[in-house]
């Protein structure tokens, strides 16, 4: 498959350069009545602050409708799946699950670049599990990884975005500020993400054969929740693999927002110093790309 990312998503139904306004419009007019009520519901609560972004996500009943309300953040969408790519392709073919796979776009467009390697999806949502599904062709196993797994391993574990910033602890205050290098973090809540990324990392961990990897890009806010991810990925076992370490860096509403992307392996335990300094380069680095970005 020659077509790049972008260009899937076109012929997807993804819209680019689309105002947030617009896409609201045209996914509220691509619903039936039903849909329409619940998505003027979920715009009442997210205007007053007390909505659950899983809400919406139960909404879609088709791959247009999930690409239309998924539009909302085409960008990184362009940004992660590149980058999943730029790593996939110097693998060896093997099993691969994306897990939170969603409607199944990315899967889609990895099992058709990637025609040796061997595609299954996990997803908590029914009804985008059964979008996914049918775009896919292939077995989308409908479950909450953290609740229920797959009876069987694989060689590449793929997580883009897949879980949500409400997913991972903070602390209470007060909050216990220390300084590394020159980030300044809280030591509190970074101990509260590690729980909960530990939940998480335990879960995959559990499916991945002894030569997987894990290929993961997501929400860690800030420095401190690296270091909690590098931590909990410790604990399981986990160390990330630094020449495949890198930042994916995207646009939305003109503002520039980037995440860590990186690439886990069994390997030896390290120490608390080691994780750290390995989150401190990783930042370094992607700071001296001199993006435009705001530090951390």
């Amino acid at each position: 498959m020659k077509t790049d990312v972008e260009a899937y998503l076109k012929s997807a139904g993804f819209r680019f350069g689309t105002s947030p306004a617009r896409l609201d419009r045209l996914f509220h007019k691509s619903l039936n009545k039903e849909g329409k009520a619940l998505f003027e519901l979920y715009s009442e609560s997210a205007q007053s602050g007390i909505s659950d972004i899983q809400d919406v996500f139960q909404i879609p009943q088709s791959a247009k409708q999930a690409a239309l309300l998924l539009s909302q953040d085409v960008n990184r969408s362009v940004a992660s799946m590149e980058w999943i790519c730029s790593v996939l392709k110097d693998q060896s073919p093997g099993t691969a699950i994306d897990i939170g796979c969603g409607a199944g776009f990315s899967l889609d467009y990895f099992s058709k670049r990637f025609t040796r390697f061997f595609f299954e999806g996990l997803e908590s949502q029914t009804n985008l599990a059964s979008i996914a599904s049918e775009l896919t062709g292939f077995n989308i196993w409908n479950m909450n990884y953290l609740h229920k797994l797959p009876e069987k391993t694989y060689d590449y574990i793929i997580c883009e975005f897949g879980w949500n910033s409400s997913d991972i602890n903070d602390a209470p205050p007060p909050h216990q500020l220390r300084v590394i290098d020159e980030y300044q973090i809280c030591a509190g809540c970074t101990g509260a993400a590690e729980n909960s990324f530990h939940k998480m990392l335990e879960s995959w961990t559990s499916i991945m054969s002894d030569i997987g990897k894990i290929i993961v890009t997501g929400r860690l806010r800030h420095i401190g929740d690296t270091i909690a991810f590098l931590n909990a990925a410790n604990s399981c076992g986990l160390q990330s693999s630094n020449e495949l370490n890198n930042f994916i860096y995207w646009s939305r509403s003109k503002e520039f927002e980037r995440t860590p992307a990186l690439v886990l392996v069994k390997g030896e335990t390290k120490t608390e110093s080691e994780i750290v300094e390995t989150a401190v380069k990783l930042y370094k680095r992607a700071k001296h790309k001199n993006r435009g970005l705001p530090a951390d």
